[in-house]
């Protein structure tokens, strides 16, 4: 089920690209890889220096918890700078 289900869904992508006039070159996807890395590179860092001063509890190993959400919502707004920056650019 898993790879029929993967290709039939890229299949049907595929096709809604081509028909709408769209292609992702493997440029564009690569600057999207890097975009991604660069943003969650740039959130863990600033979460690891604002992390002693934020009061949260521990963190417990392979659980949802308050700094993990923190991580999270750093690297999302990275990305969302650099995809910002990109536009104006």
């Amino acid at each position: 089920m898993g790879q029929d289900t993967f290709f039939i869904e890229h299949s049907c992508q595929s096709e809604q690209h081509l028909e709408s006039g769209e292609s992702v070159s493997k440029s564009r996807v690569l600057v999207n890889l890097v975009e991604a890395l660069c943003a969650i590179v740039l959130g863990n860092v600033a979460y690891f220096l604002l992390a002693p001063s934020l009061p949260m509890p521990p963190h417990r190993p392979f659980q949802l918890d308050a700094g993990l959400l923190v991580d999270f919502w750093l690297c999302l707004f990275a990305y969302g700078l650099i995809r910002t920056a990109r536009k104006w650019k």
